[in-house]
Parts: structure tokens; sequence; C-alpha cells
């Protein structure tokens, strides 16, 4: 944290009041927790929302990593987006997935019922339509797994990125939703945003329609940034349901994208924090400095010996 920045934490109290008043608002996710940063020299304020998706997970969420990248201050965490995994540049099978933040649903119906409103007199025979919804441009996502209930499913997970990785370095994520807080306001913190993010127009309308007043400075300010934090269990699946209309459509966007993965890969038991500030990626992949309050949010590293096989 610089001298010129302060990060503040919204009280569960003021949490649950604005989820209250966004309940019911369709495409919008209950948050989880909130944090603001101050930039005092730019007498600005910047808001991260951290957001649980696909429900809470079955067991305790831990980072597999080789021992030098586990999340201990003084290091860095890499963060990239499904784009990046998808070329797969030197990088081994399971960790490069030609589709990672892809979801496809079966439109067939929908398909069948546009055509026959456009030819009703027409016979439709064997129609197949898939529709692929791709994650692009963001969010950068860190990656860590769910540690199954059952010692022996746990230690089969452990040989599994062992084995397969060499990740040999275990660390335990004790609140998931501190953690995915914590992520976005050091993204504010340390990284260069202008560099980072080219703004969309919902950025644009974020400074325009919002204010903010604080006892830091007189009168109200604009809010500068927003950024949101998406964070859960990944869901395994070939085929993400099937499309009848235009309200099936909600299912297949892009923040469901990302957290969509084959099947083939459900061993991995991913848990993944999604960093989505409002525009497109500039810089892929990013690399953040471990700061201690996130740190401060894991536990101590444990270290795993292959069992014999």
């Amino acid at each position: 944290m610089t001298e010129e920045t302060l990060i503040g934490h919204f009280d569960a109290d003021e949490v649950n009041r604005l989820n209250r008043e966004l309940s019911g608002t369709e495409g919008i996710f209950p948050i989880s927790k909130m944090g603001i940063v101050f930039n005092l020299k730019r007498e600005s304020a910047s808001l991260v929302y951290a957001f649980r998706i696909n429900g809470t997970p079955d067991g305790d969420v831990v980072k597999f990593s080789k021992p030098e990248h586990a999340p201990k201050s003084g290091r860095e965490l890499k963060l990239a987006t499904p784009a990046h995994y998808r070329k797969g540049e030197h990088m081994d099978e399971g960790i490069c997935d030609p589709q990672d933040g892809t979801q496809i649903m079966d439109v067939s119906p929908y398909v069948a019922k546009s055509m026959h409103a456009k030819l009703p007199h027409a016979t439709i025979h064997n129609l197949s339509a898939r529709f692929t919804m791709t994650s692009c441009g963001l969010p950068w996502i860190y990656c860590a797994s769910v540690q199954p209930n059952r010692q022996s499913e746990f230690r089969r997970l452990k040989d599994l990125f062992h084995r397969e990785y060499d990740y040999s370095a275990i660390t335990a994520i004790n609140d998931p939703s501190a953690f995915a807080l914590q992520l976005g306001l050091d993204f504010l913190v340390t990284q260069d945003y202008s560099s980072c993010v080219k703004p969309n127009w919902i950025a644009d309308e974020i400074r325009k329609r919002s204010s903010i007043q604080s006892e830091l400075w007189d009168g109200t300010r604009s809010i500068d940034k927003a950024v949101q934090v998406f964070h859960g269990p990944v869901v395994y699946e070939d085929l993400s349901g099937v499309m009848n209309d235009l309200k099936d459509f909600g299912r297949s966007t892009g923040i469901y994208a990302t957290f969509t993965k084959r099947t083939k890969y459900c061993e991995q038991a991913e848990y993944r924090f999604a960093i989505s500030p409002f525009g497109m990626v500039q810089e892929d992949p990013i690399y953040m400095p471990v700061s201690k309050r996130l740190a401060d949010l894991v536990g101590p590293t444990l270290f795993h010996k292959r069992s014999a096989t």
C-alpha cells in the first residue's frame, strides 16, 4: 500500500442492505464482500465487489503449486485470462485447455421454433444446433481447488497435482470471500490500471452517474473505478443445458463460461477467483505482488510426498 492510498471494508450490515436493494435485479449476483480504495492525492475512490458464483464449495479451498509459487509475502501471483490458457504456450496438458472459458448449449429447440415461425409450412428433420459462449478479454483468473472431505480422495488429488504438474506445495485459503476481495483491492493498489485495462462504456457510466462522500475531502466525488471479483467452484460439463427460448440465454453469459470446464478435467476439483474490471484486458498475464493482507488470509504451506504406487 502506498502513502497516497487507504483501504476500507464495508461491514456485513452495509453489504446486506445493498443486496436487499439489488434483490431481483436480473444478472446481478449477491455480494459476499465489498471494499473501497481511496487515492488521497487524486481525491478519488474505487470500489471492489466480491461475488460468489455456483454456490458454496463442499470442502475447504486450497492452492496447489510449486513451492516457489505458493501465495506468500514477497512473492507474486500469476493471473491470466481463459484465452491465455486456451493458447497454452509452454503449458502442460490440463493447465493448457483449448476449451477453457467456453460454454456450449444445445440450441436446437430454439432454432427449430425460429425456423418454423419464418417458414410455417416447412418440415424440419434431424435438426442439431449448438451455441458456444466464449469468455474473451476478461477476466484474469487465479486457480485453486476444493479439498475433498474424504482423506482418500484428498490424497488422490494431491497425488494428481504432484504427478502431473510437480505441484508439491498445498496452501489453504481460509476465507475465499475475503481472499477474493483482497485480490481486487490489491489489483487496484499495485497495478497500472490504464496499462492493464481499456475501459468500456460501463466504466464511463459509473464515473458519470456515481458519487461518494468522504470525510477525507470536501464535497462529493465520482467513483473512479469499479472491479468485480467472482469466486466459486468450476462446473464440469460438456453441454451446459438446452436453449428453448431467449430466457434460457441467461445461463450462457461470459462469467458462467469462465467457471465452466469439460468433464475430462473434473478430477482437478478447481475453484476459481476471477478479477473483472469493466473493460478489456490489455496485458495478459499480469503478475501481482502478494500483499501482507493477502498472505494473512492463507494458512501455512504444507508439502506433499507422493503416495507409493
